[in-house]
């Protein structure tokens, strides 16, 4: 393909508007190289300024973006910021893959998230990190919202050659360190604005999935409010299918859903749903201040755990409403088709913190679903509806009946049965002699327990005897006197050898054998 050539914005959306969107990319990935600054920089100012009615041209600017950045490992210009300057000589925090210093840009700290260029010798495995890197500050360069983190830009002088983005500094740090130390903090308004920046990123085109939510990557602001950080895991979603990674495990295991672990095994799951597994544990670490699966120490065990479906239990003595408690187990179902989605979950909470009852909320989410039958509502909001009894739902979608009187109680007797069995006979079939019937087991009239008086065999009575004699008790319940102490057998055989002073001592010689009279008459 012969090299393109684009000199300004007309020509861009020539080739991004191109019916056929592939050769359109094509085009963009034949560029010079000398150019490719320039054009992304187009796109990316392309991206700012398209209105809410360009969706599609918008998702397709982003398409090339992505993929050019892909091919060329490169940025826009515009992202790149010279003016900063590191306050630290070590890192004050880290990552899987990089560490976190803190800088500052005129009289603003911000936050240096440096990617650690030593942990990979290969050179392709080098060059892919920075790819990924060079992904994340694009997908959360397009990210505009009051509970994402703002991203302020990269550079790439002050850790030469090292990469780094920037982002402003949060003196308050994540959610989980800021409740430890003001444990009177609004837990429900931090968790409503989680939900809030997890649907602002499920509502774009193409879907973002944060891809890594829990709790250290919710960084409270100098005004108290959660904003979403740390998009190092976060993918522009094409398709909504999953599908496997070569890479494999990535993200905190205690917080991956089940189809994160096993993909296979989950095919055509939606994304999004990941996100929302996610959330449900973040929420639990807010409640409990504790990892999920806190009580598992190593990650094995978690997986089985998740895998198997099985769920750290309600916490206890600790600030989780039945609200909250029944959102959680939603949000963190077994299958990615039964989980509620973003916009679903900030409904529920907005109505919860509005002082609406659960009932309330629910019927509310079934108006907005808009199904016909119940059979098409989705599997999480049959489960849900589950806990609320059809006679609450029936107080709030039609009047209360009056009323009715109560018929009489009418009492019915139960005729005794009798306290002795019948005897009945019958006649064996080997021998032809007539039998008695052993008695049945008769039962005190009116509860379950034997009649132990009217059971009792000859034998049993006999048994019954001995063990009333040995508890020292007869068989009318009354204590006999204590008996008389019995001689040991040793001091009866004493008694009847005499002393041990009249017996004779047995003496041994040196040999250990039995010494002979002789020696027993010297010795006398």
């Amino acid at each position: 393909m012969p090299v393109v050539e684009v000199r300004n914005i007309t020509e861009l959306r020539k080739i991004v508007c191109t019916p056929i969107f592939e050769d359109g990319l094509k085009k963009l990935l034949s560029l010079e190289e000398r150019t490719v600054p320039f054009v992304m920089e187009l796109i990316q100012s392309e991206i700012e300024s398209c209105s809410s009615n360009a969706k599609e041209y918008r998702k397709r600017c982003i398409k090339c973006l992505s993929a050019m950045c892909k091919a060329y490992q490169k940025l826009p210009p515009s992202l790149f910021l010279d003016d900063i300057t590191c306050s630290d000589n070590y890192p004050v925090g880290g990552g899987g893959f990089a560490d976190i210093y803190r800088g500052t840009t005129g009289m603003r700290p911000v936050c240096l998230k440096l990617l650690r260029m030593f942990v990979e010798s290969d050179l392709a495995a080098r060059n892919q990190l920075v790819s990924q890197f060079c992904h994340e500050a694009l997908i959360w360069r397009q990210l505009k919202h009051p509970n994402v983190l703002p991203f302020l830009g990269v550079n790439t002088a002050i850790f030469a050659p090292g990469f780094c983005l920037i982002s402003p500094w949060m003196d308050n740090g994540d959610i989980i360190t800021y409740l430890k130390n003001n444990p009177t903090h609004d837990r429900l308004t931090s968790i409503n604005e989680i939900a809030a920046g997890m649907e602002y990123l499920h509502s774009l085109d193409p879907l973002v999935v944060h891809g890594d939510i829990r709790g250290a990557n919710v960084l409270v602001t100098n005004d108290l409010h959660c904003c979403l950080a740390d998009f190092g895991l976060a993918v522009a979603v094409e398709s909504q299918a999953i599908t496997s990674s070569s890479h494999g495990i990535r993200g905190s295991v205690r917080w991956l859903a089940p189809e994160m672990i096993d993909p296979s095994s989950f095919v055509g799951a939606d994304a999004s749903a990941r996100d929302v597994f996610a959330f449900a544990c973040t929420v639990l670490e807010i409640v409990t201040g504790k990892a999920p699966f806190s009580n598992q120490l190593v990650e094995p065990a978690v997986i089985f755990h998740v895998m198997s479906g099985r769920r750290p239990e309600r916490p206890q003595d600790v600030w989780c409403p039945d609200e909250v408690w029944c959102l959680i187990e939603r949000c963190w179902a077994q299958y990615p088709r039964d989980r509620p989605s973003a916009r679903d979950i900030l409904c529920y909470l907005e109505k919860l913190r509005s002082g609406d009852s659960l009932s309330n909320s629910f019927i509310m989410l079934e108006r907005e679903q808009a199904h016909d039958t119940p059979d098409q509502l989705p599997d999480w909001l049959k489960a849900t509806r589950n806990l609320i009894t059809d006679h609450l739902l029936q107080t709030f979608a039609s009047p209360t009946p009056e009323p009715s009187a109560a018929p009489p109680m009418e009492y019915v007797s139960t005729p005794p049965r009798p306290s002795t069995p019948t005897q009945t006979s019958f006649v064996c079939d080997v021998c032809s002699t007539p039998t008695k019937a052993k008695p049945r087991e008769a039962r005190i009239p009116g509860s379950n327990l034997l009649n132990v008086e009217s059971s009792m065999t000859p034998r049993n009575q006999t048994s019954r005897t001995r063990n009333a004699r040995a508890s020292n008790v007869n068989e009318n319940g009354q204590t006999l006197p204590t008996p008389r102490r019995k001689r040991p057998v040793g001091a009866i055989r004493k008694a009847r050898n005499g002393s041990s002073e009249n017996r004779k001592e047995k003496v041994y010689d040196v040999r250990g054998r039995g010494a002979s009279p002789r020696d027993y008459a010297l010795r006398q």
